[in-house]
């Protein structure tokens, strides 16, 4: 989206950590049951703050494809490699 500046990280963090479960998961909001769901969305929202990432060694979110910046960096390449062998 680039636009950092339109969340607050800070609160965003703090929100998120504060529905994670202390059986695991977490909920949609504080006190809630955790679920698949809102367990995903909060990982995937922790992923895209590059504070969060380091701080609590996840790995970056590549947003387009839905998966890690690692794997998108080796999907791309797996992309060209294809290319060129088809190319040949």
């Amino acid at each position: 989206m680039g636009q950092p500046r339109l969340v607050d990280s800070t609160a965003d963090k703090a929100f998120l950590l504060a529905s994670q479960s202390p059986m695991g998961g977490f909920g949609k909001e504080p006190e809630d049951y955790p679920d698949p769901y809102h367990s995903y969305l909060a990982l995937a929202a922790l992923s895209l703050n590059d504070l969060s990432c380091m701080e609590l060694g996840l790995k970056k979110l590549e947003p387009k494809w839905n998966v890690s910046a690692d794997t998108a960096l080796w999907l791309a390449n797996q992309s060209v490699q294809c290319d060129a062998a088809t190319e040949s």
